[in-house]
């Protein structure tokens, strides 16, 4: 094979075969919607422009319009067409709906150490199957997708004799081909449940990232969360571990740089009243 086949063979290879199947389907679907409104499925710059204003008026999320322009741009370069879906005028025409959403979206929620152990309760009475995966999603602050991608055997000691568990790279990150991240003994607990019965390589939690979210969505709502913000999705969880891990090594530092211990800091780092005179 030569010539603009094995061009386009090349790029092909250079993505997953589910981001190529997804862009794909992008790429059809804007086809039909150019075949309906205009009467032929040519995409052009001022038609993909049309579409995309139409998707941030029926407020389509910004990943969504991006994912639209991305597919776009890699179907027109594996057929050797002009590549002018990722042109500086398309990206900043993805990041400017960006940015007028991000101001008007409702923030997401967080939550306290209290509410994250309310919620792991009420996933084992209500949702058993999912404890495990919710309390290692939690306790070592994952990606969804990190958690679905844990095997039997990812869960080693390290040189120090901590338990940590080896993470698969995914598009976020630059590190190759693994990294560890230790964690706490709950979390090893769960992670030598959900391996028994399971053969070495066997994906540990077969669930389901949207599964997942709809976890965290029904919790918010029986748990009674607070209102006005957004508890959409497992990443929460994420948010709520790190959230902890970051106020520990904040009182790390303020203990080593005082040599004091938190109580004593805070009792001398009050503002004194005058004496009397």
């Amino acid at each position: 094979m030569s010539g603009p086949r094995a061009t386009a063979a090349v790029l092909a290879s250079g993505i997953s075969d589910s981001t190529r199947a997804l862009y794909n389907t992008r790429v059809r679907v804007l086809k039909s919607m150019m075949a309906r409104t205009y009467g032929d499925e040519k995409i052009s710059r001022r038609r993909f422009a049309v579409f995309l204003a139409a998707l941030h008026d029926a407020r389509a999320g910004s990943s969504t319009l991006d994912g639209f322009r991305c597919a776009l741009a890699f179907s027109q370069k594996i057929s050797g067409r002009e590549v002018w879906a990722a042109t500086a005028t398309f990206v900043s025409i993805c990041r400017a709906h960006r940015r007028h959403a991000a101001k008007k979206a409702t923030p997401r929620g967080t939550l306290t150490p209290a509410m994250s152990e309310d919620f792991v309760l009420w996933v084992k009475a209500e949702r058993p199957e999912l404890a495990d995966a919710a309390q290692v999603q939690l306790g070592a602050a994952l990606r969804v997708s990190q958690l679905l991608a844990i095997r039997h055997g990812d869960l080693q000691r390290n040189e120090a004799g901590q338990h940590v568990i080896f993470l698969r790279v995914d598009k976020r990150q630059a590190r190759n081909p693994f990294h560890s991240k230790v964690v706490d003994q709950k979390t090893v607990e769960c992670l030598r449940r959900a391996e028994s019965g399971k053969s070495h390589g066997d994906r540990l939690f077969t669930t389901t990232p949207h599964a997942m979210a709809d976890l965290v969505q029904k919790a918010s709502v029986a748990l009674q969360w607070p209102s006005g913000v957004r508890y959409d999705g497992s990443h929460v969880l994420r948010h709520a571990r790190t959230s902890v891990i970051l106020e520990k090594v904040r009182k790390l530092f303020e203990n080593e740089a005082t040599q004091m211990t938190t109580s004593t800091a805070r009792r001398y780092g009050r503002s004194r009243r005058r004496p009397r005179r």
